[in-house]
């Protein structure tokens, strides 16, 4: 008998007031930058104080825009609906992680023969240059509509 998956994947990201009314009704993994780590996407963390940190930054970036608030969405993910998904995970910063977000932040449109995986999971680079990452944080970046259906139904933390 297979092993099945039996607690969701809880995922988080970090975000602003401003931005979760977008969110909520529809992820447009569009709206992120090209040029980072993974290419544009919807980007989330297993580490809840990551995205806790990342909202208090955003909030120190687009206070003068109106946002008040720093927001946490978390979401439970089924993992068997993640794993049908074209995906690419780095356990480690090898070689092969660093040529990819070398590719990704030259803001190279694509990181797949046919766009762009669904999902890549994998270390965040802290300086590229020198080939260092952030010990405690990873990322979970989904990159085309079909994958962002995995998420749904957040609960909402606001960041003091």
């Amino acid at each position: 008998m297979p092993w099945a998956n039996p607690s969701p994947l809880a995922l988080h990201h970090g975000t602003v007031d401003l931005h979760v009314a977008s969110i909520l009704t529809a992820i447009d993994v569009t709206h992120g930058r090209l040029s980072t780590d993974f290419s544009k996407g919807f980007y989330t963390t297993t580490n809840y104080a990551q995205a806790h940190r990342h909202a208090l930054n955003m909030l120190t970036r687009l206070r003068s825009r109106g946002a008040r608030r720093g927001v946490v969405l978390s979401y439970a993910v089924d993992r068997d609906a993640i794993a049908n998904l074209r995906s690419l995970a780095f356990a480690r910063a090898t070689d092969d992680y660093w040529h990819l977000v070398d590719w990704c932040r030259d803001g190279k449109p694509s990181h797949h023969a046919a766009g762009y995986y669904d999902v890549v999971c994998g270390p965040v680079a802290r300086n590229i240059q020198r080939r260092v990452i952030y010990e405690e944080y990873d990322q979970i970046s989904f990159h085309t509509p079909e994958s962002v259906t995995v998420l749904s139904n957040p609960n909402t933390s606001f960041v003091p």
